[in-house]
């Protein structure tokens, strides 16, 4: 499915959560470090409106975990609105390879 260029403010994002230090399981809550950027400070994160949670799911194990050069596990993802990212000065970038994929 082809997405628009354009995103709504509304628009919910995931961030996979490939670490265990990622998420905090007592609290279910993400940690900080997940959102942290690499070296070239374009962070992966998946357009996910209009998917169903197994939907997120796969996306997650075949467009992330699957294509690691060192195997991880999924731990789950952060949903975060669009709004929230752009909040912060910070743009996203859709690109759409794979399907759902933007930078932020």
């Amino acid at each position: 499915m082809r997405l628009p260029s354009t995103l709504s403010g509304g628009e919910s994002l995931a961030r996979y959560l490939t670490h265990r230090n990622h998420y905090n399981e007592l609290t279910s809550s993400v940690m900080p470090g997940a959102f942290e950027p690499p070296p070239d400070l374009r962070l992966s994160v998946f357009r996910i409106d209009g998917l169903s949670d197994l939907e997120v799911w796969e996306n997650g194990q075949v467009n992330v975990i699957d294509k690691m050069l060192q195997p991880r596990s999924l731990y789950g993802f952060a949903d975060i609105k669009v709004v929230e990212v752009q909040a912060t000065s910070l743009t996203v970038d859709p690109d759409n390879t794979p399907p759902h994929d933007m930078h932020v």
